[in-house]
């Protein structure tokens, strides 16, 4: 048997001590997170992100994203109640971005440029 070092990840928080954070926005409940935990080497580390509204933004974030060895992107609402987060529902507030679309866009970006 061998042993594999894991560390965790944390993107924002779902519960306060006792109470629910399912309907504050998703930068309240990322604020939460960096007040109560601090990273640690190896072991914790806050997820890394990129807020903005801009596509060349996201683009940017994207590739380096993947250059990283990254699967791709989680594009979620910062603000409003589109933010909230809603346990075990699937919906357009949360959109993945993989690298197979990633590939797609570059090559329609590509193709529309020549």
């Amino acid at each position: 048997m061998f042993s594999l070092p894991v560390a965790s990840v944390g993107d924002f928080l779902l519960i306060n001590r006792t109470q629910p954070l399912l309907h504050r926005n998703l930068s309240e409940r990322r604020e939460l997170l960096r007040q109560h935990f601090e990273p640690v080497d190896f072991e914790f580390q806050f997820a890394k992100s990129s807020d903005s509204e801009r596509t060349e933004d996201i683009q940017t974030f994207l590739d380096e994203s993947v250059k990283d060895g990254c699967e791709g992107l989680m594009v979620k609402m910062l603000e409003s109640e589109a933010s909230y987060y809603e346990p075990s529902r699937r919906s357009v507030n949360w959109l993945k971005v993989s690298t197979l679309q990633h590939s797609l866009l570059a090559k329609l970006t590509f193709l529309g440029d020549s």
